[in-house]
């Protein structure tokens, strides 16, 4: 009979990852705070045993963590390990300790600043345009889903519900027939079970500034299905009368963003950044990617800053081993640099 999945494995290790305290739970498992053997700290989330017995499930929860963790970028939160270690499978992700976005938008009920929503738009579209060129689309965009930093840099985290944007199956973490994401900020074809695509994720990001910029998602109701009937049918309510302070040329981009028809979006993350003046896709990942931040305490980066200059290049670390039960093969490519915003 398998162990229990609760705080009776504080103190396990699996892997190289010896767990210390429980931090909470979702579909896919729990997730526990953990020290590796080198003393990096990390968020290890836990499979569920049911989904753990299902072989389909574990093929794509293989496939899936080679391709994460090739996805290095500074708005993305790094899968450092995958495996599976006494009866548990397991993935081992950078440990970033701050608040969320839907954690700041509670405090700031009228939304963010014009400034910091701008950087907010910069840095998710940035990450998502890393995720795209792997092929992956995360379908859960959402405030929770995208952490700040100590310094102000937004994260995207949580890619339980994350596929390959192809033919070959990926991860399924619900039962069949239940829609994956989140109302507030589905797409509409998400929102009718059809195919989703990269600008599916784009209409999410969409209803994230626009929540980011007004205080309110575009889309309210009592039930989940009126939400999701609304972003079908619903044009969205005026951005410029919402957030009247907001920037013009980020209004005109969340409602494009916001398009009912996926062809009338920006064709991907990139392109919208181009809407908002920013010709690359911001920053590579740090080479310190896992360094643990302090509680957010500060104000988001000013986005009309002087871009800093570019680093010298850095001789990339040597790979760790990996631990016996470890499905990652090797350590992720040295991330591409690429021009600073």
């Amino acid at each position: 009979m398998p162990r229990p999945l609760d705080d009776s494995l504080v103190g396990t290790t699996l892997g190289e990852w010896k767990l210390s305290r429980r931090l909470g739970q979702g579909a896919m498992g729990v997730v526990f705070e953990a020290r590796g053997q080198d003393g990096t700290r990390a968020a290890v989330k836990v499979v569920h045993p049911e989904l753990a017995q299902d072989a389909d499930f574990l093929d794509r929860f293989r496939r899936e963590a080679h391709t994460l963790q090739r996805v290095q970028h500074e708005n993305i939160v790094r899968l450092l390990d995958a495996g599976e270690s006494q009866g548990f499978h397991y993935l081992a992700l950078e440990f970033v300790e701050g608040e969320s976005i839907a954690e700041r938008l509670e405090k700031d009920k009228r939304g963010l600043r014009a400034d910091h929503a701008r950087t907010l738009a910069i840095d998710l579209l940035s990450g998502l345009h890393a995720v795209h060129e792997q092929g992956i689309v995360h379908r859960d965009v959402k405030p929770g889903n995208i952490l700040l930093t100590r310094d102000g840099v937004a994260k995207l985290a949580d890619f339980g519900l994350a596929r390959r944007d192809e033919n070959v199956e990926s991860i399924q973490v619900t039962q069949p027939g239940m829609l994956l994401g989140t109302p507030h900020y589905m797409a509409p074809e998400q929102c009718e079970g059809k195919k989703v695509t990269p600008r599916s994720d784009l209409y999410s990001a969409g209803a994230t500034l626009f929540h980011a910029l007004s205080g309110a998602p575009p889309f309210a109701g009592k039930r989940p299905m009126e939400i999701l009937v609304a972003h079908m049918r619903e044009k969205p309510p005026d951005l410029a009368k919402k957030a009247p302070d907001a920037p013009p040329d980020l209004v005109k981009l969340v409602m494009r963003l916001l398009e009912k028809k996926h062809d009338l979006r920006p064709a991907s993350a990139r392109d919208a950044l181009r809407w908002i003046g920013v010709e690359e896709a911001a920053r590579p990942a740090r080479d310190a990617a896992r360094t643990l931040v302090a509680p957010v305490d500060e104000e988001l980066r000013n986005a009309a800053a002087e871009p800093a200059a570019p680093a010298p290049p850095r001789q990339a670390p040597p790979p760790r081993s990996k631990p016996s039960g470890s499905y990652a093969t090797a350590e992720p490519p040295s991330p591409r640099r690429v021009s600073e915003r």
